[in-house]
C-alpha cells in the first residue's frame, strides 16, 4: 500500500524515545488485567509473582504508579478510571 504524497513522516519508528529532562524521575504505571483484584495489599504479590516488582522499582530511581480501574469493565471505561487515578 503506498503512502498519500501530503503525508509527512517525521521520525522513525525505531527511533530512540528522547530522554527525560535532567534530573526527571521516569514513571511506570501498573494496571491490572481482566479479574486484577482491587485491593492496594495485593500490589507487590500480583506484580511480579513475589519479586515485589512496584518495591523494586521504586528502589531504582523510578516513579510507581500503580491504579486500579474495574477488572471487568469496559476497555473505555478502563482507560477513563485510568486517566482519573
Amino acid at each position: 500500500m503506498s503512502r498519500p504524497a501530503d503525508l509527512k513522516v517525521t521520525a522513525s519508528p525505531t527511533a530512540p524515545p528522547a530522554a527525560p529532562p535532567s534530573g526527571a524521575a521516569r514513571v511506570i504505571v501498573l494496571c491490572g488485567g481482566f479479574l486484577a483484584p482491587r485491593s492496594s495489599s495485593f500490589d507487590d504479590t500480583y506484580f511480579g509473582g513475589g519479586l515485589e516488582l512496584p518495591s523494586e522499582l521504586r528502589d531504582g530511581s523510578f516513579r510507581v504508579v500503580v491504579v486500579h480501574p474495574s477488572p471487568v469493565g469496559s476497555l473505555h471505561d478502563r482507560a477513563c478510571q485510568i486517566f482519573r487515578e
